[in-house]
Formats: structure tokens, C-alpha cells, sequence
């Protein structure tokens, strides 16, 4: 069975990288079958460039421009241009080792099974062991064991997510068309909701070894603690208000549960944080989402979080006085 592989690279100004990452691509010991450059709005040169590197590459590379939309609609473009049994991304700031594509697709051979999402581990910045992004926690492993359920790596995987980069990533371009794409909706967990209603069709799986650099730099996407939160939040929430006998992503009644708490643990995230710019905003955004909680356990350490913060701001008044 011959399985074809197309590449997607979305790209925002990102005419440092882009010649590294579509060369890493290019470098594959078992070579992909096209590379398709999505360039959402670039301010650079990031969209000639890419039509430059078309011209003498070895892999057909189509390139497209979009207004400025987010990552999200990018990739949704990407899987729709695409023709690949599979597809894989490759965030233009990282790179590829050399059999990233080859282990990977001996991986799914091995089990039989093109279904599945595959992710890898991989080095942060340095190609050394203390760098790589499994190192020192088990999270993932989940998805290494035989015959593992759907509701366990879905409970483990709300808890944390720890696929960490979509530049490690290959699966089904079926399933994923099937199942929607990417929310546009969301600005940070857009892969967080991807993946969690992608295993509701297909197995995720777990290559324990280093396939990818992802480089740290100054124009990696902004850590907004508050956006991050608010956009988990609204990740969850999306999947809570899915899950339903009448639709496909009707998840296990365990796996409900435990997003309805991690939607709550990060309502309170999300309302810590603005607290810490302006106590009064801060109350204020407690007060006002109260009513979205999910859980009566959420419910409970909501109540707790919310008192710690009065008590912090009539202690703080009274300093003042």
C-alpha cells in the first residue's frame, strides 16, 4: 500500500526560517509527496520567498496568501489544498531530523493503522537528551502502551496537554476534514481541541524519540497568560456543549466530567490572572462567570479562589488606610 504524505507550513512573517524548514523537509530520507506554504498576511517576504524555493524544489510546493487570520485558518486551508492519505505540519520556526517522515510512517505500518494521530517527542533548541520535551515527565506515555482506551488518553490528555508542538504531528486528512479542521475561533488551543475531537475518530500514538528542533526565539507567539486561559477555557466549553448522543463527539460520561472541571480550574486561571493586572477587574470577572461554571466541585474551589481574593483586597484596603 502506497500511503502519500503532504506537508503544511503556515507562515506569518517568516522569512528567517523559511528556507531551514522547507530544507529539513526536503533532507527526509523517505521524501513527502508535496509541501503546501500557506502565507497568512505576511508583512515580509515570506510569500516570494516561498514561490522562489518552488521553482527549483525537488517536492512540488504549492504556495497561497491569505488576508491575516490566525493559524487556525491557515492550517484549514493547507488540509483543504492538500492531497496526501496524510498530512503533517511544520510550524516555519522549527526543523525536521532527517527520518522524521520515515519513522513515522514505519510506526503506523507496524500497527496497521493509517487512522491514527501520530506525535513524536523533540528537542527544545539543543539536540541533547536533558533538551528534549519528554524528558523528565510520563504524560504522553498513554499512548506508547498496546491497546490503550480512548477515555484514558482523552482523561489524560485534558489534564495536560502534552503533544506540545504541531510540528511533531502527522495523521488522516479524512478524518480531519471529517471532523472539521481547526476552530477559527480560537486564538491559543486550537491543537488542544483538534486533537481531542480527532480522537474521537482515530487512535493517538506516540513515537518516544526526538523527530523535531523547535527553536526558541523572540518572535515565538506571545505568552498571554490570560488569552491562553480564556481560549482553553472556550476549547472545553466548545467540546461540552459537542458531546451529545445526536452528534459524533459524544465523549464517555468519565471524560465529560473531567473537562467540566478543567474548564472551571481554568476559569479561575483565567480570573487570577486579571486580578493580578486590576483587583477590580479581577472581582469583577469572577462575579460575572460565576454562571458558566460546569461543576459543583469546580463550583467549590471557585468559591474558595473568589473569598482568598476579597480577603486579599479588603487586607490590601485597609494596608492603604
Amino acid at each position: 500500500m502506497s500511503i502519500s504524505v503532504s506537508v503544511v507550513i503556515p507562515v506569518y512573517n517568516g522569512e528567517d526560517f523559511l528556507n531551514d524548514a522547507i530544507t529539513s523537509i526536503l533532507r527526509q530520507t523517505r521524501q513527502v509527496d508535496e509541501i503546501i506554504v500557506v502565507d497568512d498576511g505576511s508583512r515580509d517576504s515570506s510569500y516570494s520567498i516561498s514561490l522562489a524555493i518552488s521553482k527549483s524544489s525537488s517536492v512540488p510546493i504549492k504556495v497561497f496568501k491569505q488576508n491575516n487570520s490566525g493559524v487556525a485558518t491557515a492550517r484549514n486551508l493547507g488540509l483543504q489544498k492538500s492531497s496526501g492519505d496524510l498530512v503533517a505540519f511544520l510550524d516555519v520556526d522549527d526543523v525536521w531530523t532527517e527520518q522524521k517522515i520515515e519513522k513515522q510512517l514505519s510506526y503506523l505500518k507496524k500497527r496497521e493503522n493509517y487512522d491514527a494521530f501520530l506525535f513524536s517527542d523533540y528537542y527544545l533548541d539543543n539536540e541533547i537528551e536533558e533538551c528534549r520535551a519528554f524528558y523528565g515527565y510520563s504524560d504522553f506515555s498513554v499512548c506508547t502502551i498496546n491497546n490503550f482506551s480512548r477515555e484514558s488518553f482523552q482523561l489524560s490528555f485534558i489534564k495536560r496537554n502534552f503533544v506540545g508542538t504541531a510540528s511533531t504531528i502527522i495523521f488522516n486528512r479524512e478524518i480531519a476534514l471529517k471532523i472539521g479542521g481547526f476552530n477559527v475561533r480560537l486564538n491559543h488551543s486550537e491543537d488542544f481541541d483538534f486533537i481531542l475531537r480527532y480522537s474521537q475518530h482515530g487512535p493517538i500514538m506516540a513515537v518516544n524519540e526526538p523527530l523535531v528542533i523547535k527553536q526558541s526565539h523572540g518572535n515565538n507567539l506571545s505568552g498571554d497568560l490570560k488569552l491562553h486561559f480564556w481560549s482553553h477555557c472556550a476549547a472545553l466549553r466548545n467540546n461540552i456543549e459537542l458531546s451529545s448522543c445526536y452528534t459524533r463527539f459524544n465523549y464517555a460520561p468519565n471524560v465529560l466530567r473531567e473537562m467540566k472541571l478543567s474548564h472551571d480550574k481554568y476559569i479561575i486561571l483565567y480570573c487570577n490572572q486579571v486580578y493580578e493586572s486590576s483587583k477590580t477587574k479581577g472581582l469583577k470577572e469572577y462575579l460575572r462567570l460565576v454562571v458558566k461554571l460546569k461543576s459543583v466541585s469546580g463550583g467549590f474551589m471557585f468559591l474558595k479562589a473568589i473569598t482568598r481574593k476579597f480577603i486579599r483586597t479588603l487586607s490590601f484596603n485597609i494596608i492603604k488606610r
